[in-house]
């Protein structure tokens, strides 16, 4: 019996019985074997003409590879500590833990705000807020917000940490610094203040103590009477540090009793409280202190404020920020000037005055 010869083939397939014995599959229809020419290929790898070949992105993945997508890295180490942290089948803590207020080594003064959010697979129970690792509250519903008296504490650096908990009991956390610069109200009038001559004007003299100046009239072109013609001026009768003293202008330009009150750096300030004493007589014809304050050298207000002055010679008056139908300070804050006046002398003797910012509370 002859020998069986078989040409050679370019190209082998799996499915073909050839040389009269059947082939094993391979897994898959075509294979190209080596010295196959390069312009030879399988039909079945052909694009159908006049379309380009699949992109490798469409195609799909080899048998043997699993498919998965990645996500893009948003919340940055955050989610990667709370991937790895998770416990196989268990939870995961509370992650991309941040603060919404307040800033990062910013300053903050009186009530500050203090939130933070976090993210969490199973919710979040709470968020725990520490001053220096002291516990200042803790907040239970979204917004995880509460409001921190920085006044009890010294001026100075803190460090403030927000503890996140989930309902698995996993905590996670986040810190950040910040500086306290709480200021006092300054109250006038004390022994201990001294007051530094500024200027001295025709009508008026300028004084400044603890930051603030002080403006007030002084009737210096008196002569005393009819026929007198050198001017003497007129007698202080509450100097400093008892008070500051204002007289109406009765010779020269004439005018009011006022005094002008203003910080030295032109800064703006609020006029808390005031005590008045009259050093005249207002009774019979009824008076009032006005007082217009000035920002940036325009009126504040369109029409001043007015206190109640009516009454005899030494009768004090005072008024504050409280609710009073004879006059209220409450409106005379967020100023850089104010002017204070009357028809008749009068003198300042107590003042309170704060230059302090705005609570660190933002707007809700």
């Amino acid at each position: 019996m002859g020998t069986l010869r078989c040409a050679a083939l370019p190209l082998v397939l799996v499915s073909l019985v050839a040389c009269g014995g059947a082939a094993e599959p391979t897994g898959r229809d075509a294979v190209a074997t080596d010295d196959a020419p390069e312009s030879e290929v399988a039909p079945d790898t052909q694009p159908p003409a006049g379309h380009d070949a699949p992109d490798a992105a469409d195609l799909p993945p080899d048998p043997g590879t699993e498919a998965f997508d990645v996500p893009p890295d948003t919340a940055g180490d955050a989610v990667d500590v709370a991937q790895d942290a998770c416990e196989p089948g268990g939870d995961c803590p509370p992650y991309n833990v941040r603060f919404v207020t307040p800033t990062d080594g910013g300053t903050v003064h009186g009530i500050v705000a203090l939130e933070a959010t976090a993210t969490d697979d199973m919710g979040l129970a709470k968020i725990a807020f520490y001053v220096d690792d002291a516990l200042v509250g803790t907040a239970e519903d979204a917004p995880y917000r509460l409001d921190w008296d920085s006044t009890g504490v010294a001026n100075g650096p803190y460090r403030i940490k927000a503890t996140a908990h989930d309902t698995a009991g996993a905590t996670a956390e986040a810190s950040i610094s910040v500086v306290v610069a709480n200021c006092s109200p300054v109250v006038f009038f004390d022994a201990a203040q001294v007051a530094l001559d500024l200027t001295a004007g025709v009508t008026s003299d300028t004084v400044s103590s603890e930051g603030y100046r002080f403006t007030y009239t002084r009737d210096k072109l008196f002569t005393g009477g009819v026929g007198m013609t050198e001017p003497i001026g007129r007698a202080v009768r509450v100097p400093w540090p008892e008070g500051v003293e204002a007289q109406a202008v009765t010779t020269g330009p004439v005018g009011d009793a006022k005094i002008i009150i203003e910080r030295i750096d032109g800064g703006t300030f609020a006029l808390v409280g005031f005590t008045a004493r009259l050093l005249g007589n207002t009774a019979a014809t009824g008076a009032s202190f006005e007082i217009m304050p000035k920002l940036n050298g325009e009126d504040g207000l369109a029409d001043p404020l007015f206190f109640d002055a009516s009454g005899y010679y030494g009768i004090e008056f005072s008024y504050d920020t409280s609710t009073n139908i004879l006059g209220s300070t409450a409106l005379l804050k967020g100023f850089d000037s104010y002017t204070i006046g009357v028809f008749v002398d009068f003198a300042l003797t107590a003042l309170i005055l704060d230059a302090c910012p705005p609570s660190s509370r933002p707007m809700p």
